[in-house]
This record gives C-alpha cells, sequence and structure tokens, in this order.
C-alpha cells in the first residue's frame, strides 16, 4: 500500500532529476575506472613527454653552442684574411 501511495504521489520532476544524477554516477565511476585502468599509460606518456622535454633543452643548448662557436669561427676567418692581405702587401712592398 505504501508502495502505491509513493507511485500516486511521486513528482515526475523528480523523478528525472534523480534519474539523471543517477546517471552522472555512473559515467563519473565509468571515467574514473578508465583513468585508473590508463593510469599506466598516462605515467609513461608523462615520462615521455619530460625526457623528451630535456633532450630538446639539451638540443637548444648544443644549438646556442654551435653557433657561438660559428661567430668565433668567422671572426677568426675575417682576422685571417685581413693578415694574408697585410702580408701580400708586405711582400709587395719588398720586392719593389
Amino acid at each position: 500500500m505504501a508502495m502505491t501511495f509513493r507511485l500516486a504521489f511521486s513528482n515526475p520532476l523528480d523523478c528525472f532529476i534523480e534519474k539523471i544524477l543517477s546517471d552522472a554516477n555512473s559515467v563519473n565511476e565509468a571515467e574514473c575506472e578508465m583513468v585508473t585502468d590508463n593510469r599506466s599509460i598516462l605515467d609513461m606518456m608523462c615520462e615521455s613527454i619530460t625526457h623528451i622535454s630535456q633532450v630538446l633543452a639539451q638540443t637548444k643548448d648544443i644549438t646556442f653552442n654551435v653557433r657561438s662557436e660559428l661567430t668565433n669561427l668567422r671572426s677568426i676567418l675575417e682576422t685571417t684574411q685581413s693578415l694574408s692581405e697585410e702580408i701580400k702587401e708586405v711582400k709587395k712592398n719588398l720586392l719593389n
């Protein structure tokens, strides 16, 4: 009898909200299970990204060092060319 009374006077809005909350809880539980099941994959991805970030930082440092060395080599080349020109001038003056 109590069940009949409850069904007869139940509010459809309350039933709808209760159904939505129940569905939301089941979806949330399924998402939590999926994240828990895939946690090792996510951990491996995080480790890979961290390692790649470190490699990129090292590559950036090496690139900076190479650029610096190239700048030094250019200045050495310019100095060598200048000295070569001066030597030619000195030889020319000595021969005259």
